[in-house]
C-alpha cells in the first residue's frame, strides 16, 4: 500500500545515513513502477510522497539536494493540480537552499581567513546570490498560501451564513511553517550579509 511506501521514506528521512537519498530515490522508481504495471490509483505518488523526498534530499545540505528538491517542486507544480505543492512542500524546498547556501556562506568565510583562490569565492558568491533569489520566491509562495488561508478563513467568519467548519483553515501546523520559512529566510539574509561583506 501507499503508507507502506511512505513509512519506508519516512524511515530513510529518519535515518540521517548518507545513503538515504538514493535509497529512498530507488523506493520512489520502484512505487512508480508498481503503479504504472497494475495501474492501481491507490498507489500513485502524492504530496506525501514528494514532501517526503523533498525532505530527504533536504537533509544532504548539498548542491545535488537542493536540485533534486527543485525537480520534485517542478514536477509536483507541472502535474496540473493532481500533486499540488502546499506550505509544507515551499518550506522544506526553501530549507534545503537555506542549509546549502549557510554551508556555502561558512565556506566563503573560511576561505577568506585563508586567502584562498578569488576566482573559487566569486563563483561560491553568485551561487549564493541565487539561491537566495530562489529563495526569496520560495518564501513568498509559504506567505502567499499563510495569509490567503488567513484571509479566507476571516471571509468565512464574517459572512453572513457562517459554516460550521472552514473549508480551508488554517492550523497550526500551517502558523509554524510560515514562521518556520519566515525565520530561516531571514537567517539566510543574515547569513549572506556577513559572509559577503
Amino acid at each position: 500500500s501507499l503508507r507502506t511506501f511512505h513509512a519506508v521514506l519516512l524511515a530513510y528521512k529518519n535515518s540521517n545515513h548518507p545513503s538515504a537519498p538514493t535509497r529512498a530515490t530507488n523506493v520512489l522508481k520502484k512505487l512508480n513502477t508498481i503503479h504504472k504495471q497494475y495501474k492501481d490509483a491507490s498507489l500513485q505518488p502524492n504530496e506525501i510522497t514528494f514532501n517526503t523526498m523533498i525532505g530527504i534530499w533536504s537533509k544532504t545540505s548539498s548542491k545535488a539536494g537542493v536540485e533534486k528538491a527543485l525537480a520534485f517542486l517542478e514536477y509536483m507544480e507541472k502535474t496540473q493540480g493532481q500533486i499540488k505543492p502546499d506550505m509544507i512542500t515551499y518550506y522544506t524546498v526553501h530549507e534545503a537552499i537555506v542549509s546549502y547556501a549557510s554551508s556555502l556562506c561558512r565556506e566563503i568565510a573560511a576561505a577568506s581567513k585563508q586567502e584562498k583562490d578569488q576566482k573559487e569565492k566569486d563563483q561560491k558568491e553568485e551561487e549564493i546570490m541565487n539561491l537566495v533569489q530562489k529563495a526569496t520566491e520560495l518564501y513568498n509562495h509559504v506567505e502567499h498560501l499563510y495569509h490567503q488561508k488567513r484571509n479566507r478563513r476571516k471571509e468565512e467568519e464574517q459572512s453572513s451564513q457562517p459554516t460550521t467548519t472552514s473549508s480551508n483553515p488554517i492550523s497550526k501546523s500551517d502558523s509554524s511553517y510560515y514562521f518556520f520559512t519566515k525565520k530561516n529566510h531571514e537567517h539566510l539574509l543574515s547569513a549572506v550579509k556577513s559572509s559577503l561583506s
